[in-house]
């Protein structure tokens, strides 16, 4: 008996040595295909059905940005979509010179999108800021009822993109969140405390009995600036709320002070009235755009990007 309980200890010990061995095998040849498929992915652009299949098992990073990173299988969806939408509606021809040319084009967009994305999904998560599932489905109900019912939209988004319902809503809460965010970041006094400070000495100047058509033509940075802010008769409903409320709140030749909007730091002066519309004039100073706030943070970022 004491033979045969020796016995079974040493198959047993060969069993989970074999077994160890066996793991360790499988584990190492994993490992190896990671490699190997990293270095396809990343030196040589691999970008077959095999490669998919990895990226989409393997989290390979494609832009890293202050430590937040974008996969390269995400990458590979955004240039899928955009190279479908290309080749089906404009009909472009990837193999052409033309072609490879609208592809770098594509790759360089994706990458700025990507950079840009990542910038504003930490600006949010600091700044407790999100997009809920309800307002999603509001917008794609929005979205349904402007293309022709929900199997229309259907049809046109995997046609021109190869998106499912999931992947567009995937699509409209990023789009939705980048809209908040430039909301709060555009309506930041403090971010635009160098153009509220120009339109506050501007409008000194008009108090102190500046001309007004000649400090628009100065000062403004609109379009209506060589007419000498002059914007003509509008009735309500035609201009953003703030400017509207603010212009149709004063009296013939009177002049506000600093009204914000979207689009900066407006003074208007109206110059006559009638029943239901004003004539006025403006000087507008623009705050930071958006796209200015987002470059420079990006400018400041430790951005690294891994794909050729």
């Amino acid at each position: 008996m004491g033979k045969i309980s020796n016995l079974s200890k040493v198959i047993n010990f060969v069993k989970k040595k074999v077994f160890l061995y066996s793991l360790s095998g499988f584990l190492a040849l994993v490992v190896a295909l990671i490699i190997i498929f990293g270095i396809g992915i990343y030196k040589y652009g691999w970008n077959n059905a095999a490669a998919k299949v990895a990226t989409r098992i393997v989290p390979y990073p494609a832009i890293i940005v202050n430590g937040d990173s974008v996969t390269v299988a995400d990458y590979q969806n955004r240039l899928d979509a955009l190279k479908n939408y290309q080749k089906e509606y404009k009909k472009v021809d990837f193999n052409s010179e033309d072609g490879k040319k609208v592809l770098a084009d594509i790759k360089s967009q994706i990458t700025d999108q990507i950079k840009e994305d990542l910038i504003i999904s930490d600006y949010a998560l600091k700044n407790k800021m999100s997009v809920g599932d309800w307002e999603v489905d509001a917008e794609y109900t929005r979205l349904v009822d402007a293309n022709g019912g929900e199997e229309n939209l259907k049809t046109v988004l995997l046609k021109y993109y190869g998106w499912s319902t999931d992947e567009f809503k995937g699509q409209l809460k990023a789009k939705m969140l980048r809209q908040k965010v430039a909301e709060k970041v555009t309506g930041d006094d403090v971010l635009n405390k160098e153009a509220k400070t120009k339109a506050e000495q501007v409008l000194a100047e008009v108090k102190n009995g500046g001309d007004f058509a000649e400090l628009a033509k100065k000062y403004s940075q609109d379009t209506s600036a060589a007419e000498g802010g002059d914007l003509g008769f509008f009735g309500k409903g035609k201009m953003v709320k703030e400017f509207e409320d603010a212009a149709f709140a004063l009296k013939k030749d009177e002049v506000s002070g600093v009204v914000k909007t979207v689009y900066g730091y407006h003074i208007i002066k109206v110059t006559d009235v009638k029943k239901d519309e004003v004539k006025a004039s403006h000087i507008l100073i623009k705050g930071k755009s958006f796209q200015d706030w987002l470059n420079e943070q990006i400018k400041a970022a430790k951005v690294k990007s891994y794909l050729k």
